[in-house]
């Protein structure tokens, strides 16, 4: 019968022939032939029965080992892979080996196309591809998730502090700050919070940073100062006029009109 690539060859039968005159003797032997795993390829088992005189007679039998069609076997699963986040490298692949029966296997690590999407996650699938001298081949894959960006950004440094102000001083350019994430890019919006001016009594005011990255995740820092009551007393613009004095019949002069 025809065997499979991976079997033993089947030992020759031992064969006996007769003579009418002289004895026997019968000698196996194999035909010359290449070894093709993935074609096939024939044997041929021979027996010459020779006599004593030189005289000699032949059979044969022929069995064809059957080309190799099975793909190769990994000796072992891939390990599980744990989910990353989106800031973490993606994890080495790991080095996979696979067996033919027939044939030697090369193992091809490789990884599935995929699109980064920080915001929402993304699945990576690595992918290992066993393949024999003959073309036959087989795959494994081991797929995790890189988790999506849920994380704040942090300010790069704290403001600055600012001091109080007098009520007739301009509020003071509001400091620019920067903002750094582990994932995306970053926006720092600067505010100034809503407040009442209120000379008499004083009133404070808020500037505020919002940084933002590119999934919509926030954090907030914000500096205040006063503004200080108005506790100085006005001063005119100019002294009044000297005013002459007048006799008991004048009218009172017209009182000047003084800025202050």
């Amino acid at each position: 019968d025809d065997i499979t690539c991976n079997e033993s060859l089947p030992t020759q039968e031992t064969l006996t022939a007769s003579d009418d005159c002289s004895t026997v003797t019968v000698t196996p032997s194999v035909d010359p032939f290449t070894v093709d795993v993935c074609n096939g390829y024939t044997v041929t088992y021979r027996w010459t029965a020779t006599d004593a005189c030189g005289n000699s007679t032949e059979v044969t039998q022929s069995f064809a080992v059957e080309p190799d069609t099975d793909a190769p076997s990994f000796d072992s699963a891939p390990a599980a892979i744990a989910d990353i986040n989106c800031d973490d490298a993606l994890p080495t692949q790991e080095t996979l080996t696979a067996s033919d029966d027939c044939s030697t296997v090369t193992v091809t690590p490789s990884v599935d196309a995929y699109t980064v999407d920080v915001c929402n996650g993304y699945t990576v699938t690595y992918r290992w591809t066993a393949t024999d001298a003959c073309g036959n081949s087989s795959e494994v894959t081991r797929s995790f998730s890189v988790n999506p960006d849920t994380e704040s950004p942090t300010f790069d440094s704290a403001p600055s502090l600012i001091g109080d102000i007098a009520c007739d001083e301009s509020l003071p350019t509001q400091e620019t700050l920067t903002a750094s994430d582990d994932c995306s890019s970053v926006t720092v919006t600067p505010s100034v919070d809503p407040f009442t001016i209120d000379n008499c009594n004083g009133y404070t005011v808020t500037y505020r940073w919002t940084a933002t990255d590119a999934c919509g995740n926030s954090t907030e820092v914000t500096q205040s100062f006063a503004i200080e009551p108005d506790t100085d007393a006005p001063s005119f613009d100019s002294a009044p006029v000297a005013i002459d004095d007048i006799t008991c019949n004048e009218s009172l002069p017209t009182q000047e009109t003084l800025t202050a």
